[in-house]
């Protein structure tokens, strides 16, 4: 069972709000924090495992000069970005972060349409703005219609094929 939102994710929505409505706070701090605890997260999940490449020898810990040098080097991507760019920083380090949780990874790239290296579908099918309802609804409800996925939910503002 995984958490409904992480504080890390709480981070990155506070983040994409400020810079795409205007809401109070500061993107960049908001992002720094985002990535702070989704990083302090996998950390701590750290059980004695090996953190050696067997076949290169590479050590890959988390070493606080690590996190601290990724910080450091997404904050200065974002720092001279453009507002589409920084969305897209905000959108991959929220993505990544979002690592065993889909759901939130799906509905940031419904939602912006971005991280733009997402490639949900092989087969140009529409992409599924929304959920259809479960069968039994349907069929206990007689006033509910079932709709087709390519149907925009009340909040999708984004255009018709913004991401097919």
């Amino acid at each position: 069972m995984f958490p409904m939102l992480l504080s890390s994710q709480i981070n990155f929505l506070l983040a994409e709000n400020n810079l795409t409505l205007g809401t109070t706070g500061d993107a960049a701090s908001y992002l720094e924090n985002g990535i702070r605890q989704s990083m302090e997260k996998v950390r701590s999940f750290d059980q004695g495992i090996s953190t050696i490449d067997p076949n290169t020898s590479e050590d890959y810990a988390m070493t606080n000069t690590v996190i601290e040098a990724y910080i450091t080097q997404v904050m200065n991507s974002f720092n001279t970005a453009s507002v589409n760019e920084k969305l897209a920083i905000i959108s991959k380090e929220a993505f990544v972060a979002s690592f065993g949780n889909g759901l939130e990874a799906y509905n940031l790239y419904r939602r912006t349409g971005k991280p733009d290296f997402v490639a949900p579908f092989v087969n140009n099918a529409p992409f599924p703005r929304t959920y259809p309802y479960p069968n039994q609804y349907t069929f206990d409800n007689s006033n509910i219609d079932q709709h087709p996925s390519t149907t925009q939910t009340f909040w999708d503002n984004n255009p018709p094929g913004f991401i097919d």
